[in-house]
């Protein structure tokens, strides 16, 4: 009996030792449930110790025999020995303290208790030979009971083991796809932002080139217009000058017919002299006119101009403004994909939690 308990503790060892190797790390309030289920261990085996002495006890009261010591030597051996046994550390996922340790101490034969009959009356030794026979029921029952727990704890063991190795495939394939995903999205971000500054250099580049054409354009009409400008006015100085000269020529004719006829052209003078008043007051308003329609015509360009330049800030402004939502959507976007996958990894961890939860129960029942 000792050799297959032996070789079974070093079978059970075998099992647990690959799932001690995995990666799953225990919180401290685990490893505080652990150890209070060795505890809870000790204390069921105490029960059993105490229960069998009870039994014990019992059937030594029926038979009323005053030499029987040696039974209660053999239960406190049997406890002491058991219990010195039990190991905690053994009780959280192996079952290497279980009533076969009983069994194996039971291992000796129960008439080894029994005193020599020789010196005893009939119905004694009746009485001894029934005890004998119920200890070796209870030995039996309790090697019976042994191997059944055993069975029932390796199946429950395996099937343990094998929910952990689904549970750590199934989280190995959820990781890998949350790094395919996050990997995605990253791509695609890229993209969409490398878009959007392509869109915007092309946009901003048209709008730059179409203003400053529009500027080269501008200064262009100001320069003939200056040019415009600058002719008439040496055109109408030009003018001047000839008809003052045309003038100072006809001035001069007049005195010299003055001087030969004096008073016959002193009338005509007169008349000269309100033409040559009337003429200068026609050439002021000319020059007035004209400055006048120049000035109307410069005031009509710059407000052009000034009109031009505000339409523009007007649609840099509402473009700037549509480029600032886009990218505020993206980023709502992006939150709420952010939340999604927080959601998704703490339902995750909640049923890892569960699970958890689940398995320590398993372990307490076990233990």
């Amino acid at each position: 009996m000792s050799q297959e308990n032996s070789s079974e503790q070093l079978n059970r060892s075998e099992l647990i030792t690959p799932l001690s190797q995995r990666p799953l790390e225990l919180s401290m309030g685990l490893r505080n449930e652990n150890s209070d289920t060795s505890i809870n261990s000790g204390t069921k085996a105490e029960d059993e110790h105490d229960l069998l002495g009870n039994r014990m006890g019992s059937l030594e009261s029926c038979t009323h025999i005053p030499n029987f010591s040696n039974v209660h030597n053999f239960q406190l051996s049997l406890s002491n020995s058991s219990l010195r046994n039990v190991n905690p550390t053994q009780t959280m996922l192996s079952s290497s303290y279980t009533p076969d340790n009983i069994s194996s101490s039971l291992s000796v034969s129960p008439t080894s208790f029994i005193p020599n009959s020789s010196s005893l009356p009939l119905s004694t030794k009746q009485k001894l030979s029934q005890i004998q026979g119920q200890l070796l029921g209870l030995e039996k029952q309790l090697r019976n009971d042994t191997r059944q727990k055993r069975e029932y704890e390796e199946t429950r063991f395996q099937n343990l083991k094998e929910n952990t190795l689904k549970l750590r495939k199934s989280l190995d394939m959820e990781i890998q796809q949350r790094n395919e995903i996050h990997n995605t999205l990253k791509k695609s971000f890229e993209q969409q932002i490398s878009s959007v500054q392509e869109k915007l250099e092309n946009i901003f580049l048209g709008k730059l080139d179409q203003l400053s054409i529009a500027c080269q354009s501008l200064q262009d009409r100001l320069q003939v217009i200056e040019k415009e400008i600058g002719e008439d006015k040496t055109q109408i100085f030009q003018d001047y000058e000839n008809r003052y000269q045309a003038l100072k020529n006809e001035v001069i004719n007049a005195k010299s017919i003055a001087e030969r006829e004096y008073h016959i052209a002193e009338d005509k003078e007169k008349q000269i002299r309100r033409f040559l008043k009337d003429l200068e007051v026609h050439v002021k308003k000319e020059v007035e006119r004209e400055h006048t329609q120049r000035e109307t015509i410069i005031q009509t360009i710059q407000d052009d101009f000034y009109q031009l330049r505000d339409k523009i800030e007007k649609n840099q402004d509402k473009f700037q403004n549509f480029v600032l939502e886009e990218v505020a959507h993206l980023k709502n976007g992006l939150a709420k994909e952010t939340q999604n996958r927080e959601s998704a990894d703490d339902d995750i961890v909640q049923a890892l939690n569960q699970y958890t939860k689940a398995l320590q129960d398993v372990l307490k029942i076990i233990c």
